[in-house]
């Protein structure tokens, strides 16, 4: 998280020749994070435009074939790779409240937005120590033990399209005003179990509502097609 917040405030800055870079990826790393937390760490850090760089033991037997499927995801990989020249944003904090609910955001191009919708809330017991030689590091990441008293904070975060500026999601010139609510689609990027492919869950209007998330957990979303129209929730 000390990494992370080195990344707020260059959403403006860090581009093409001058990238900022909060370290590399902690996946499966023993025993650093929880699966939760390894699928909000890499959204966080593709969000922002950090070059990723794989720091655990990717020797067949050492990587969980749900790491491999996570970091080769097409949605996830645009996200990452894609810099507007139009917008000139690498990604940054957008918006955050009580008690740890954050929206992180970076425009793409034909009117794409990616978001991260982030609980940093809370508590979840960490993964067990793998530092015996013994264990195998495929272990790591561990899943998130929801039954011990140690796991706590889950809240629902809604994240509201007005956060988010107006030109990303209509195109330049378009202002904040207008009358209606922005309706968008939204695509879940990390959806099922393993994180490889994504799922589209329907046009939603004004609003996404990231529901029960778990302490540190996210939901990493791909918003397209927007306008003033009215949608229907789905």
């Amino acid at each position: 998280m000390v990494e992370l917040e080195s990344m707020v405030g260059l959403g403006t800055i860090s581009g093409p020749g001058h990238w900022g870079f909060a370290d590399c990826l902690e996946l499966g790393v023993p025993c650093a994070l929880t699966w939760e937390e390894s699928k909000t760490h890499l959204a966080l850090w593709a969000v922002t435009s950090n070059p990723l760089f794989i720091g655990n033991d990717v020797r067949m037997g050492s990587m969980q074939q749900r790491l491999v499927d996570i970091l080769g995801n097409d949605d996830m990989l645009t996200v990452n790779q894609v810099y507007s020249p139009v917008h000139k944003f690498a990604g940054d904090r957008m918006w955050s409240a009580a008690p740890g609910q954050e929206v992180w955001a970076k425009p793409l191009t034909e009117g794409r937005v990616a978001a991260v919708v982030f609980n940093r809330n809370g508590t979840t017991p960490m993964c067990a120590n793998h530092a015996d030689k013994n264990v195998s590091l495929i272990t790591c990441p561990c899943d998130d033990d929801v039954t011990s008293p140690a796991y706590s904070g889950r809240q629902s975060i809604t994240l509201d399209f007005s956060v988010l500026p107006a030109a990303w999601l209509l195109g330049v010139g378009a202002g904040g005003g207008g009358g209606g609510k922005v309706a968008c689609k939204v695509r879940d990027i990390f959806s099922g179990a393993t994180g490889k492919e994504g799922k589209d869950l329907g046009s939603f209007s004004g609003a996404f509502t990231a529901a029960d998330l778990g302490p540190h957990a996210s939901r990493f979303l791909l918003l397209s097609n927007c306008s003033r129209a009215s949608a229907s929730t789905e």
